[in-house]
């Protein structure tokens, strides 16, 4: 039996999380992805051109109905068919392509650093396990790893590509008519507004 103390993880020191800059944090963490910097921007690529993929859908959608049935220009439904099923096809694929890019890119990240913890682990002295529990030691090998790493991958990416969303749609949206963009936007209930966006609206050919 050890007679030394053991601490619990809220009483630990070398447990407790020293206060750091954002800057100092990405500093220290992109260590990691520094090996793997071609999955990465593959990860990233397949998930921009996903999502570019998806504003084609309203774009034919637009065109199938002022530009096919209201011009009755029938013979232009089948080619455009064919290019919603390419880019329903193209958004799957590049997303497939991104999941299985960004699962080996994550494990091959964690393994890293679970490989440095435990490393380190094995260089400190026996009484520093004598006085910590082992349950504490396993979290943060585990769980805090998990942690750091959805964070870092899955939080970046996923950010990425709303960010690209979001402002992907509103210059989509200024693009067509820049006044139903303001409407949709701020969501007037003015009339003359919307009566001022219905005929700045192009008219079908």
């Amino acid at each position: 039996m050890s007679s030394h103390p053991q601490l619990s993880g809220s009483s630990d020191p070398t447990l407790a999380a020293k206060p750091r800059s954002t800057w100092e944090i990405v500093r220290r963490v992109s260590v990691y992805l520094k090996p793997y910097k071609w999955m990465a921007l593959a990860t990233m690529l397949c998930a921009i051109l996903s999502t570019l993929c998806g504003f084609v859908f309203p774009s034919l959608t637009r065109f199938v109905i002022d530009d096919v049935i209201v011009a009755k220009r029938t013979h232009l439904m089948t080619p455009v068919m064919l290019a919603v099923l390419g880019a329903f096809l193209l958004r799957d694929l590049f997303n497939s392509l991104r999941v299985r890019v960004n699962n080996v890119f994550e494990q091959n990240v964690i393994y890293d650093m679970r490989r440095e913890v435990f490393g380190r682990l094995q260089r400190l002295p026996v009484n520093y396990f004598d006085q910590r529990a082992s349950g504490d030691l396993m979290t943060r090998v585990i769980e805090d790893v998990n942690s750091v790493e959805r964070v870092l991958i899955d939080g970046t990416e996923q950010g990425t590509v709303a960010v690209l969303s979001i402002f992907g749609v509103l210059g989509f949206l200024l693009y067509q008519n820049a006044t139903l963009a303001a409407v949709a936007r701020f969501g007037t209930r003015s009339r003359r507004t919307v009566v001022t966006a219905h005929n700045a609206w192009p008219p079908a050919p």
